[in-house]
Order: structure tokens, then sequence, then C-alpha cells
């Protein structure tokens, strides 16, 4: 992405000086702060972790990386050539900090490319999907409409008894035709969304569900549990627990619909996380003090890139790029 920085390359680095332990820790990690991780691969995770102390200490390693990237961000300043003729120095590999941050970010890029390549393959076994910063309104075959935002995948399944749409992924706002003899249903993991007529919204991360409601009543229910939402109202699914329903103002949650992100009084990191849904690559902020910065503002979803750069001139804050990874110190 653009930035008001030199972009680093990797082109003519020597071999990152990092044991293959931690490289298989540095995956992992990245795989896990992605988002995308299920719970068969964190059962995974954690068996692996646990299978030795080499096995800890890389991770334990790995993860000190990640929370201290700051110092190695910055490289080293080129020394002024000496003025007179000498041997040619050999080239001095890099710290091994450096090696390993290099490696984090490359290796994060990689699995990027990786995911995106994989979901593009299975993609077709969807019936609607959007790409990353892409929406799409689809109007369905009983005049409902539906409006996918950033990378969503849906699969629609009406029949003689129910309106059902499944939410592989992703976010959807729905605005239903009411219709008292066929309830339309959506269904994400393992929460469930019925209604007869209204407008409402899904969002799916993971095991991680929420709903929003901005027109009529929907019934929202895991298991036995259940909560019935009215307008401006919003609850979450957390894997097998749903919250209390909770108020909001529908108009400024749901202003992806718009093009907009309406932020109000949230840490930067906050921010920046929610911004990585709809840019390619992966944002990282390195900075605990830049990082819980409060941000009041309305980003253009089209023009996140320029909203980074006028941050970066207003506030002490930088940006560097590692391949598809944007680090915000």
């Amino acid at each position: 992405m653009p930035s008001n920085h030199k972009d680093d390359e990797f082109d003519d680095l020597p071999e990152p000086a990092v044991s293959p332990l931690e490289e298989e820790a540095i995956r992992w990690l990245v795989r896990l702060t992605s988002g995308e991780a299920n719970a068969a691969e964190r059962a995974q995770f954690e068996r692996w972790s646990n299978q030795s102390p080499e096995h800890r200490a890389a991770l334990r390693n790995a993860r000190q990386l990640w929370a201290s990237l700051e110092g190695v961000l910055v490289e080293p300043q080129e020394e002024a050539p000496p003025a007179a003729p000498v041997a040619k120095k050999a080239v001095e590999a890099p710290s091994r900090r450096s090696s390993m941050f290099r490696y984090f970010a490359l290796a994060a890029s990689l699995l990027l490319g990786a995911g995106v390549a994989y979901q593009s393959l299975h993609d077709w076994r969807h019936d609607y999907v959007t790409a990353t910063g892409r929406q799409e309104q689809i109007k369905l075959a009983d005049n409902s409409t539906v409006t996918l935002n950033t990378d969503t995948a849906i699969d629609v399944q009406y029949s003689a008894l129910e309106r059902r749409v499944v939410l592989a992924r992703g976010e959807a706002f729905f605005d239903v035709a009411h219709n008292p003899d066929l309830p339309f249903i959506v269904r994400a993991g393992e929460g469930e969304v019925r209604v007869l007529g209204t407008a409402f919204s899904v969002r799916k991360d993971g095991d991680q569900l929420l709903v929003t409601v901005e027109r009529g009543r929907v019934e929202v229910r895991a298991g036995v549990d259940f909560v019935v939402l009215t307008p401006n109202q919003q609850v979450r699914f957390n894997g097998a627990v749903l919250r209390e329903a909770q108020a909001i103002d529908s108009h400024s949650q749901l202003a992806w619909r718009r093009g907009r992100l309406i932020i109000e009084d949230q840490p930067l990191s906050q921010v920046i996380s929610e911004l990585d849904r709809y840019h390619p690559g992966m944002f990282v902020v390195t900075n605990d003090a830049v990082g819980s910065r409060r941000v009041n503002a309305v980003i253009d979803l089209a023009h996140i890139d320029d909203w980074l750069a006028a941050l970066t001139d207003s506030q002490p804050i930088e940006l560097h790029r590692y391949g598809f990874v944007t680090v915000i110190r």
C-alpha cells in the first residue's frame, strides 16, 4: 500500500537465521492472529506447542518478537565511505532479531497469499461471494435483498417451508420481504436468526457472531437460548454463549453499506483491526502508545490509504511496509 516511507524489500537479503522450530512457531502465530483459525486448528496448535520445552521456547521467542517489533523496524543507516581506499568488507549478516522480524513479515505475506489462493479455489462452492474490499447487493427470488460486505460468502436454500440463507463467512445485511407463511432464517455457525420481514445484519468472525437490527424484530437463537431484538439493538454470540442485547445506533453501525466506517472514541488498534477487513494484506500495530490513541473519524472505505497517510501527517505515527504486511508504529 502507498506510504510516506520508502518500502522495504526482501531482495538480496541474507538467509534469515531462524531455526525450523522458530519458523513453525512464526507460521502458527501468524495463522492464529489472522482471525481465520478454526477450533480444530487451535487444538492442533495446543498439541504442537506442548510437544517439548523446545517447542515452547520457539513459541515464546516468536511471541516476544511480535510484542516488541518496534526496535527492529528501522534499518541501520549506511556508514559514510572511508576517505582512503580500503579492502572491501564482507557483508555482515543481519542481527538475529532483525532476521526473525523479516522472516515473520515474509511468512505473513506468504501465508496471506496462500490463504487467498486457497479461498479462491473453494469459493465456487458458495452461491454468492465478495472479495476483500468489495460489496455487492443481491435480489433473491422472493424480492428480499442481501448486501454482502467485504470478504463474504453465502448460500441460499429456499424451499416450500422456509427461506434459508447460510452465512459462511463475513457480513451481510438482509432486507427481508414480509411473508408470514414462509419464515426467513439466517444460519451462521452455531447461531440462527429467524424473522418474517425486517432489516438486519449478521457478521461472522470465526465462531463470533454479531447481529444488528435496523427495522422490525428478529429472534436470535443459540441452542436453547434465544433473545428477541428490536430496532437499534445488537447482540453478540461468542462460541456457545449468547450475550445480552445492547442498545446501539444502527445508522452508525451499518455505515459500511454507504461505504463509510464511523469511528467514535475507539483506540487506534481497534480501528486498524476493523480496517484490516477491507484492505488486502495485514496491518500490525507495534507501539502500545500509538495503538491506545483514541480516534474519532469517518473513514471512506474506498480510500483507506489516504486516511492512513493523513493520520501520519497529523500525528507522530509511522508506516512501514514489509511485503503484504504494513506496520504501524
